[in-house]
């Protein structure tokens, strides 16, 4: 990932099976955290647990700005469902992704998938509590934004198509158990009163909603820290979220003070072999004693630390199970057993030297300091020093290192400190693998100043350090003496040698501008060690041409192999402040181009700018040494007589400026351009040039200039050597008076002629295969072939093909010979790049597809693959593949991608990226197998149903629908390609049709337009990159933001530059022209002698009637009579004369309707706090504005226009076509969410735009000047029709999309049956809750004390409802009412309404979802399964609830009901009443039965009041209180019978 602004958007769209407590139902409300910014989407109400569907559909967008590269790969996307409550919400479950994780998927996004929900706060981490489907999108400037919307296969039996975590599939769960034995060496923190250094040791970490913390444990220094913790952590696969950070903190009584940290991916250790292993994890950080925000960053992320801090012996155990916990605890004794191996300590031998620093920061005594691991090497001071050069020369013995790490490869990283004093102001570091060569050679490494001490400010200044190190595991390896390798059996050289060189440089190209007239003043510092070598300064160019030879007096080494590299510095002068920094070009020996003859210059290479080590290059250098010995003499030279030049004839057609951007208050009045010649010759030749510049123009900011520039100008011929021509904008202002610059640009001229030379010879080189084909079918004809005979040297005839005679045919085949020579592949990539270069034929028996099938399966591939290239010959084999011939839109130049070609991942680009892309990969090839496997069938399965797949534009087809007797639509072309725009109130009106659309701007689609532009366009540019501060005031330059380098840029697009830009020599000139009329000629010829042989009649290929689409179709359609359409000649005989029409066309001028219908956007980015934004369109071309600022739509991130807008224009001459959407304000000022512009022009003048006669829709990208990612995107299509065209023979589309009709639903509760009792007492007070829409739930009236489960209602509840809408599920509850408490759910269940609305709708007749519709549609359709009462009008549902002992769903009852669906205005005509109320019919309800009645009898109310279970134990509790009331009464008499009998038998009476 890289650095800047993104874009993350939440599409939050169901959720079901929410885990709710016992009989109650929650209120859901989802909150997602991204970067510590917490959004949260609306709160339902009444949700139940069991089947119950909760829909959301709602947008949530986080836009993180100038975000660095180590906070978005450690980013978090946290999503939690909360149970809304009154003081506070309950967590029902949770999930979390990395933004990495999502940002590496396919098309960055993830798209309609379930998740299963876990409660981290709960102790049973392994329950699901729920499912949640969502769709996520991670997007940064470059990257394209798809469109997320409602899934189009959601339904009760596709909501598990495309799913990550399916719900009817339990979840697998592993524990991790991340186990901290030991740490050592932990640094200091703490002075106590009796001096003794100390530290209060633990780690922390947060996973999830737990923080684990060890024991914190106090030790002095060297002593070990004994944790003996383990950390049980609960993962859920497939994991989304594996990176875990342990920081190590010091206690303290104020605030804790965290040392540094370590850094797990849980994903390494669920692979085979990885779980179980010890090993040794270094704590990493930044400096002691330093504070700040760098030292907290590095400190909090190991990736970004400069410093060792001890080390931590780990293990990390993943072990499958069904119960995972979250918690902290002690390890076993045997697991303690186990680790006290790996605390052993092992030995290892290392040695190193220290030679030279160059360009160090200052003239400062300074060491250096290699640290590896708590092993240190210090040199002393300097043996010598001179200016910014320090020579230590210090060799290290070989030592004995003991540490207990595992093995080499555990010991981590190497530091590399330049130190002052005992401050490492400057660091290098890489991975101990790097030094694992017992025979090295010295190493020249950049340093990185070390921001946390701040000693060193600029990244530049940080020096360079050569320097030697080995180390060796002694216990894996042997004993090793370093004596007998060569790179250590020599002590270090006393005296080094002294060399001196000489720089050739040349020129710079694409250099960052660092003046805010958008260019800069550069020169060249080169260092020495005898100080600096500037070079002159190149005044306002940043492609300056230096052509200068500077000499470097002294470089001391000690051999050429270890010289050190040459340091080229780049400079803008200021004449008053300081010099800005430009950029940094380090050459080492090994990559310079040079020589040791100083007799000899050799030719330059170019090497990369870059303003710090690890930034993106922003420009080049093209320069070459020469190295001798000091005390060789070099020869005065002139460098650019060394370059070979040739006059060339440079012609600026200037169409005009466009977009121009005012540089004060005022507009743009009159706007013209100069030419600096002066910026393409050395400064010695530029001094007798004059620079060219245009008249003022037209007034504003789209000035059409329309006039011709040109000049000749030697220039080099090679292709190394590529100069650019500098051009500034001014306004004319005040009759010339102020003159202010506008902007500049660059026109690469020595580009632009390598360009041309390759453009005319794949053009020739095509034509002349179409001739070689033509000779074959020729010859199988029986016709003798005819060529243009030329003569030999000799004066004879030869038969060559005549391009083969000229320079240019000679330069092709030169060039293929030479990639043959030099290609250095594997024999297996052999073949198939020779193919490529050889191929040269088409079969004769070649039969292809129509052009229209082709066209539409090309497509459907590059939506997966991404679009082919193939080289001129293939592309005429197949281009009748890729392009309907009505349409002409064939890519103009194309290559073939190597098949053999195998992505490579870059492990080391980032923390993450190698990692994410290894884990991805498979999923990604999948994806694309699956996308390709769909798109083909619904391709296949659209045509074997009669569909056309060979037009932009289908027009619906209607069949009798004999089951409703209506017409209804059949044949639907896939939404994967078409768009359906319009509505037909009856199948005569044909208002709807359907578009083919394409998911990007239409200038990136090669099969639209294969040439973006017929013209040469430059963006002229202002502002700087380099040397500007950033601004103190919040609301200064609003286009100041960081570069991907750090610096603070407010470079901007000001306008562009339009034009045709010519640049040839006459040489090149007269032989194009030649060979040309030549391969026409002969082309002529042998067309004609085909069409007198097959059709008895010569063709006519007059080259004016190939302008004019007609004549275009007319001529293909000669040529599939002649059998050789496959060759494209009409394309081929378009791209040869394409300059000469664009010039005759620009000659005359059109007047033209312009036709722009937006259709929707999506993705929008939100202007308002809390909310969507409120937008609405403002459409702007030339002189003409509309503003549909009434017609705001309010809380809407993805608005719905269907609006047509139509302009006036002029070509050449017209502006652009700017589409702006706005957000509504009421009290302040409105807010732009985004603009996307589109040149008219270059679609005008493209014929293969024109040739299109209904153009396709576009998707286009919105920017905002203060964010350099996407802030939503357009569908749209935009028509260009001249005013010579009749404008009836042109229809307007009418995209007005089908108004919303009402309906009503009618829904009669009739009865329960096997309710399940709610209360203790064996009855329920059942009612029914019933809802479209949550907001308008309808409930019935309430059966109290049932207890049989057999509730009785007969009640009717009545819905309004619109359609189309987003949901059509009606969702039925049954509730046991409760006075005390809130209402426990029995039950629910849900129906989708959609398919009985939409037939309502289509037959406009009332509809009853009876058995009979059941049977004839529903059952077929896949939707809900009923179950039919014997009246065969009314069904069985049953309802649904979670059993939270087993998790499962069980059914709890069934509801007994009917349903109606009637169009309004018929509702309205036959009304009945809500409830049992009049008008009672359709059907009639009668009064419930088995409600509860009043009755005298006791035993009847009892019976009413409890359920029969209740009522047995009260009738058995009621005998047994009169059986002991009995006993209680008897007892007296039973006691003094029993007392008399006693006394009786006593005494013996």
């Amino acid at each position: 990932m890289k650095r800047g602004d993104y874009m993350i958007h939440v599409f939050i769209e169901q959720a079901r099976q929410l885990k709710c407590p016992e009989g109650n139902t929650v209120d859901p409300i989802i909150e997602v955290q991204v970067m510590n910014e917490k959004k949260f989407t609306t709160a339902k109400d009444d949700i139940g647990g069991g089947t119950a569907l909760c829909t959301w559909n709602e947008h949530l967008f986080f836009e993180p700005r100038n975000v660095q590269v180590d906070d978005i790969e450690a980013a978090k996307i946290s999503l939690r469902v909360l149970d809304k409550g009154f003081f506070k919400d309950s967590v029902i479950g949770a999930y979390e992704f990395d933004v990495a994780f999502i940002y590496f998927m396919k098309e960055h996004s993830l798209l309609h998938r379930w998740i299963a929900l876990s409660n981290p706060e709960s102790p049973a981490f392994n329950e699901v509590t729920g499912y949640l489907k969502i769709s996520i999108s991670v997007t940064t400037a470059g990257d394209p934004t798809i469109q997320i919307n409602e899934d189009s296969a959601s339904g009760p039996d596709k909501n598990d198509q495309a799913i990550m975590m399916p719900p009817q599939i339990k979840p697998e769960y592993y524990q991790i158990k991340i186990r901290f034995f030991r740490a050592e060496k932990l640094p200091m923190m703490d002075l106590n009163l009796l001096g003794a250094n100390t530290i209060d040791a633990y780690l922390n970490c947060q996973y999830l909603a737990h923080k684990l913390s060890t024991d914190v444990i106090t030790v002095k220094k060297d002593e070990p820290c004994d944790w003996n913790t383990e950390f049980l952590l609960p993962v859920q696969l497939p994991i989304m979220s594996g990176r875990v950070v342990m920081k190590l903190y010091d206690k303290d009584a104020i605030k804790d003070e965290i040392v540094g940290s370590i850094m797990f991916n849980l994903k390494d250790y669920m692979k085979e072999g990885e779980s179980g292993k010890f090993f040794w994890r270094n704590v990493y950080g930044a400096p002691l004693d330093k504070h700040g925000q760098v030292t907290d960053t590095m400190n909090a992320n190991p990736e970004a630390a400069s410093t060792w801090k001890g080390r931590i012996l780990c293990q990390v155990v993943a072990e499958k199970t069904e119960k995972p916990v979250c918690l902290r605890r002690k390890v076993d004794l045997k697991t303690l057993q186990a680790a006290q191996p790996n605390m052993v300590y092992r030995e290892f031998d290392i040695i190193g030297e220290v030679s030279l620093g160059i360009a160090l920061p200052s003239e400062d005594e300074y060491t250096v300091k290699i640290q590896v691991a708590d092993f240190v090497m210090q040199t002393k001071k300097p043996e010598l020093r001179k200016k910014k050069q320090s020579m230590w020369k210090c060799r290290f013995p070989q030592t004995t290192y003991k540490a207990p790490y595992i093995s080499t490869e555990n010991i981590g990283r190497v530091f590399v400190y330049l130190m002052k004093g005992n401050d490492p102001i400057c660091y290098y570091k890489a991975s101990i693998e790097d030094f694992m060569d017992p025979n090295p050679k010295f190493k020249w490494v950049e340093l990185t100043n070390d921001l946390s001490v701040g000693k060193v400010s600029d990244a530049h200044k940080a020096g360079m350090l050569s320097f030697k190190l080995s180390i060796h595991d002694r216990k894996a390896k042997g004993p090793i003496s370093y004596d007998t390798f060569e790179a250590w059996c020599k002590p270090p050289p006393k005296r080094l040698k002294p060399f001196k060189a000489r720089a050739y440089m040349y020129q710079c190209r694409d250099l960052p501008s660092a003046d805010d007239d958008g260019q800069s003043d550069p020169y060249i510092k080169i260092w020495s060690q005898a100080g600096s070598i500037k070079s002159q300064c190149i005044e306002d160019n940043n492609n300056p041409i230096f052509f200068e030879v500077l000499e470097i007096p002294v470089i001391d080494a000690a051999s050429f192999d270890e010289m050190p590299p040459f340091i080229i510095d780049l400079y803008d002068r200021d004449p008053i402040s300081k010099d800005d920094f430009i950029g940094r070009s380090i050459i080492p020996i090994s990559e310079a181009s040079l020589t040791q003859d100083g007799l000899l210059i050799p030719e330059p290479k170019w090497h990369k700018v870059r303003v710090k080590q690890g930034a993106p290059p922003q420009g080049e250098i093209l320069i070459s040494f020469s190295v001798v010995e000091l005390d060789f003499n070099f020869k005065k030279v002139k460098l650019q007589d060394t370059v070979e030049t040739k006059e060339f004839q440079v012609d600026i057609n200037i169409l005009g400026l466009r977009e121009l951007q005012s540089v004060g208050i005022l507009p743009v009045k009159k706007a013209f351009v100069v030419f600096n010649l002066k910026s393409l010759v050395s400064p010695d030749d530029g001094r007798a040039l004059e620079n060219v510049k245009t008249q003022p123009g037209p007034l504003g900011s789209n000035p059409t200039i329309n006039s011709l520039i040109s000049f000749k100008l030697p220039l080099p011929t090679s292709p190394l050597f590529c100069p650019k021509l500098v051009c500034t904008v001014y306004d004319y202002i005040f009759m010339g008076f102020n003159q202010p610059l506008i902007g500049s640009f660059t026109i690469p001229i020595g580009e632009l002629i390598y360009n041309l030379r390759k453009e005319r010879e794949d053009e020739t080189k095509a034509i002349q295969v179409i001739l070689d084909e033509i000779d074959k079918i020729l010859v199988d004809q029986g016709v003798s072939s005819y060529n243009i005979q030329t003569l030999a040297a000799d004066g004879t005839r030869t038969s060559e093909s005549p391009i083969q005679n000229r320079p240019i045919g000679q330069y092709f085949q030169k060039q293929v010979e030479n990639a043959k020579k030099k290609m250095k592949v594997d024999e297996e990539m052999k073949e198939p790049l020779l193919a490529i270069l050889e191929e040269d034929r088409v079969p004769i028996d070649y039969k292809p597809r129509t052009s229209q099938e082709a066209i539409f399966e090309q497509q459907l591939k590059q939506r997966v693959r991404g679009p082919s290239k193939v080289d001129p010959l293939t592309m005429m084999r197949n281009s009748q593949e890729l392009v309907p011939s009505e349409t002409n839109t064939v890519e103009r130049k194309k290559t073939r991608v190597n098949p053999m070609k195998i992505e490579k991942i870059d492990k080391f680009n980032s923390g993450m990226k190698g990692k994410l892309l290894e884990a991805q990969k498979e999923e990604q090839e999948r994806w694309r197998r699956e996308m390709d496997d769909t798109r083909q069938r619904e391709l296949q399965e659209f045509k074997q149903s009669g569909g056309n797949t060979t037009k932009n534009v289908l027009m619906p087809e209607y069949k009798m629908d004999e089951r409703l007797n209506v017409q209804r639509e059949v044949n639907t072309p896939p939404a994967s390609m078409y768009i359906g725009l319009g509505w037909d109130p009856t199948p005569e009106a044909k208002k709807r049709h359907y578009r083919r659309y394409y998911a990007q701007e239409l200038e990136t689609v090669k099969e639209v337009m294969p040439v973006v532009s017929p013209f040469a366009s430059f963006q002229i540019m202002r502002g700087q990159s380099r040397g500007g501060k950033k601004s103190w005031w919040p609301f200064g330059n609003a286009a100041q933001k960081e570069d991907e380098s750090g610096e603070v840029s407010d470079e901007r697009s000001v306008g562009k530059f339009k034009g045709i830009v010519t640049v040839q020599s006459e040489d090149d000139q007269k032989n194009y022209r030649e060979t040309k009329l030549e391969l026409m000629h002969n082309l002529k010829t042998k067309l004609n002698q085909l069409s007198l042989k097959k059709l008895n009649k010569p063709i006519d290929m007059r080259l004016e009637k190939l302008e004019t689409s007609e004549g275009r179709a007319k001529f293909e359609i000669d040529m599939e009579q002649l059998g050789i359409a496959h060759l494209e000649i009409t394309k081929h005989l378009a791209d040869l004369y394409s300059d000469e029409l664009l010039s005759k066309m620009l000659m005359s001028t059109q007047k033209c309707l312009i036709r722009l219908y937006v259709i929707s956007a999506f993705n929008l980015s939100s202007r308002d706090n809390g909310s969507d934004s409120d937008p609405y369109l403002v459409v702007s071309c030339g002189n003409r504005e509309y503003n549909e600022r009434d017609k705001y739509q309010e809380n809407e991130a993805n608005p719905e226009f269907y609006k047509m807008f139509e302009f006036e224009g002029q070509f050449p001459g017209c502006g652009p076509l700017v589409i702006k959407v706005m957000d509504y304000d009421d009290i302040f000022g409105d807010d732009a969410i985004g603009t996307t512009s589109i040149d008219l022009e270059d679609r005008y003048f493209s014929p293969e735009w024109q040739s299109i006669k209904q153009k396709p829709i576009e998707y286009r990208q919105l920017s905002h000047p203060s964010s350099s990612i996407s802030q939503g995107t357009v569908k749209l299509w935009v028509n260009i029709i001249p005013t010579s065209i009749p404008l009836n023979s042109v229809p307007i589309f009418d995209i007005t999309p089908k108004p919303a009709e009402d309906f009503e639903v009618r829904v009669c509760i009739f009865n329960t049956l096997d309710v399940k009792c709610a209360d203790f007492e064996g009855t329920s007070d059942v009612y029914c809750r019933v809802f479209l829409d949550p907001k308008d739930a309808k409930e019935t009236d309430t059966h109290y004390r049932c207890s049989n489960g057999k509730a009785s209602f007969n009640y009717r509840l009545i819905f309004g409802v619109k359609h189309p809408r987003k949901d059509y599920t009606l969702s039925l509850q049954l509730y046991d009412r409760d006075f005390f408490k809130s209402n426990d759910i029995i039950g629910d269940a849900t129906i989708d309404l959609k398919l009985p609305i939409e037939d309502c709708s289509l037959s406009k007749r009332p509809l009853c979802l009876n058995q009979k519709y059941y049977d004839d549609f529903l059952k077929e359709a896949g939707g809900c399964k009923f179950e039919y009462h014997k009246d065969k009008s009314s069904f069985w549902v049953p309802v649904r609830s979670m059993n939270n002992e087993t998790g499962k769903l069980e059914e709890s009852g069934k509801v007994r009901i009917q349903i109606d669906i009637y169009p309004k205005d018929q509702a309205d005509k036959n009304k009945v009443g809500g409830a049992r109320e009049d008008p009672n019919h359709s059907p009639f309800l009668p009064p419930p039965v088995g409600r509860l009645s009043l009755s005298l009898n006791p035993f009847k109310m009892l019976s009413q009041l409890v359920g029969p279970a209740m009522l047995r134990k009260i009738y058995c509790g009621l005998l047994c209180a009169c059986c002991l009331a009995l006993c209680i009464a008897l007892f007296p008499l039973i006691f003094s019978n029993v007392i008399s009998a006693l006394i009786t038998k006593a005494i013996g009476i």
